[in-house]
Order: structure tokens, then C-alpha cells, then sequence
């Protein structure tokens, strides 16, 4: 299927937001590594327990040997999104362009952020619109979104659970130790 002219502007336009997102992004964390201390000095009490759990999170996370492996595991979660659905439209039979399975799957991870467990019918609404607009029938629209989501559902909430369960039991009693030490809990306790 050939993407549209309206497609490809919503693409392009989609793709400007999110590039500049992480730009937004990137000067956020290294305003957060430069200025940290000064930052929480000038916010009120009653946050700065909370900043200094966030600041400390979000930087630990981008440092030492682990973020190279992070962003290598990204790409192979997303290669195997836009795997899964250009696939299941090729057993479809349908001719599906690797471009349009990946803004559907794009479209897909933008959709179930929404504050609805895993974005039931907000998700399969939108990828059906917009499977239409590229030019799908309503009924291989239809299929496509239904058998691709049930995969998706089946991976997650059923093999998923084992692991889940598996670490919930092994997990101990008393949850994990804080980040922060006993100095500093002590020193930015958090005030009403």
C-alpha cells in the first residue's frame, strides 16, 4: 500500500514532535547532571525529597556500562514490534510497506500511553483508522488490528505473568533498599 500525501505530512509531523521531544529531553537531563544541587536548593521543602529521588533515579539510570545495553535492547524491542505487525499482514496476505508497519507500531506505543489498561479500544480504534487512511479495506483493517493486538495481549499478559510471578515470589518481604542514604533522607525529609 502507498501512504497517502495527508499520511506522510502526519508522519513528518509526528516525527518533528518527537525529534525535537528528545532534544527537550537530552537538555533536561544535562540541565539536571550540571545544576542538580542548585536546583534543589531553590525548590520548596516540601518537593525537594521527591526532585532528589528523580534527579538521582534518572541520572543513575544513564550512567556506567548499562546504557549501551539499554539502548541496544530498545531497538530490538521495536525492531520486534514492527516485526510482529508487518508479519502478521503478510499472513494476511495483504502487501504492507515496512514503513506503514512502522508507524503503525509507532502509532500503537503513542496510543497506549493513554490512562486505559494497555489502551484497550483506544489502540485498535486508532490503528484501524489508520490502516484506512493508507488505504487498507475496513475488513483487512479489521483483521489485522485484531490479530496483532491479540498477539500482543497473549505475549504480554500471559507469558509475561510467569516471569512476574516467578520474581514477585522471589522478591523479599521488605520491597527494595532506597537509593538514598540515611544523611540525606534525614537532611530532606519530606514536610507537608
Amino acid at each position: 500500500f502507498a501512504a497517502s500525501g495527508p499520511l506522510v505530512d502526519a508522519a513528518i509531523g509526528v516525527a518533528i514532535f518527537a525529534a525535537g521531544f528528545v532534544v527537550a529531553l537530552v537538555v533536561l537531563v544535562v540541565t539536571m547532571q550540571a545544576l542538580g544541587d542548585r536546583i534543589t536548593q531553590l525548590l520548596p521543602s516540601s518537593i525537594r525529597f521527591q526532585y532528589n529521588s528523580f534527579q538521582s533515579a534518572t541520572l543513575d539510570t544513564l550512567k556506567g556500562q548499562q546504557l549501551p545495553w539499554q539502548f541496544v535492547l530498545g531497538v530490538l524491542g521495536w525492531a520486534c514490534e514492527v516485526g510482529r505487525f508487518y508479519f502478521v499482514a503478510q499472513a494476511l496476505g495483504l502487501d504492507m510497506a515496512l514503513s506503514i508497519a512502522m508507524f503503525a507500531a509507532l502509532a500503537n506505543a503513542i496510543l497506549s500511553t493513554a490512562p486505559i489498561p494497555g489502551g484497550f479500544g483506544l489502540v485498535e480504534t486508532g490503528l484501524i483508522g489508520i490502516l484506512l487512511l493508507t488505504g487498507v479495506n475496513d475488513t483487512d483493517a479489521f483483521t489485522l488490528t485484531v490479530l496483532d493486538r491479540a498477539i500482543s495481549w497473549v505475549s504480554i499478559v500471559i507469558l509475561g505473568s510467569i516471569p512476574f510471578v516467578y520474581f514477585a515470589i522471589k522478591r523479599p518481604r521488605n520491597g527494595r533498599p532506597s537509593t538514598l542514604t540515611a544523611n540525606q533522607a534525614s537532611n530532606d525529609e519530606w514536610r507537608p
